[in-house]
């Protein structure tokens, strides 16, 4: 397991695109009406297409610490930034789109096969909610569009989606008629049980006009989850995929 405090990666960078949930089928009833109107939400369509890089930490209430990553999109490369149990600093390189990579323990190589199978899962878990959004976006993901529901007075698309390789294995997003902003998020387990009930407490302009929700509460036990740290960035040392 892994067990980061927040620690800040240091980069210069650019602008976000994504590739990393599964790939894509097109929802049920006219999906483009909820998805172009996420896509407004958003920013539009073409600011999450246009983005390359990304930096972003994840918290949460019953995570002793934060995870920090740098990410770029086109290439799929991933530099996480922690540290051990025993607080040594913790490197660990690796590609999205490959298996293995590369565990820096005090700039020291290591092989720990387990470690590294976990932060690929961190990143796949904690990424979810800042990358989902963008994806449906740029219909990289599997999507079902439901029948509209009333929530609190107010109107909204209802997106279904399935992610098969991270711990929420299905959502339901709901999605302002008006102005294509995301209000709740319902995640299911395998066995499609309700796991949260999500309010959206935040959002953020991550630079380029790129506009996503970066906090949550849950609705049922008041716990909060989000992204502390989440930008699109200008420019990047690409040593910074290649060594500790």
């Amino acid at each position: 397991m892994i067990y980061t405090r927040k620690l800040y990666l240091t980069a210069f960078l650019f602008t976000l695109t994504l590739g990393l949930y599964p790939t894509i089928a097109s929802a049920q009833t006219n999906p483009n009406t909820a998805v172009n109107s996420l896509s407004r939400g958003l920013g539009d369509k073409s600011t999450a297409e246009e983005a390359r890089y990304l930096i972003f930490s994840y918290h949460s209430d019953n995570k002793e610490s934060e995870t920090s990553y740098l990410y770029d999109w086109e290439s799929g490369n991933c530099r996480f930034e922690g540290q051990t149990k025993d607080l040594k600093d913790l490197v660990v390189l690796f590609n999205t789109d490959a298996a293995g990579g590369q565990v820096f323990v005090d700039e020291n190589s290591v092989t720990d096969e387990s470690l590294l199978k976990d932060v690929r899962q961190s990143f796949e878990d904690d990424s979810y909610f800042l990358f989902i959004p963008i994806l449906i976006a740029k219909q990289e993901i599997n999507t079902v569009e439901l029948e509209p529901e009333i929530v609190d007075s107010k109107k909204f698309h209802v997106l279904r989606v399935t992610s098969p390789d991270s711990k929420y294995k299905s959502s339901k997003i709901y999605v302002d008629f008006q102005d294509g902003t995301i209000y709740k998020w319902n995640t299911y387990d395998s066995k499609n049980r309700l796991s949260h009930e999500l309010l959206v407490s935040q959002t953020k302009d991550l630079g380029g006009g790129l506009i996503l929700p970066t906090q949550f509460t849950d609705k049922s036990t008041g716990e909060t989850f989000g992204y502390p740290i989440a930008a699109a960035l200008l420019n990047i040392e690409p040593q910074k995929f290649k060594k500790p």
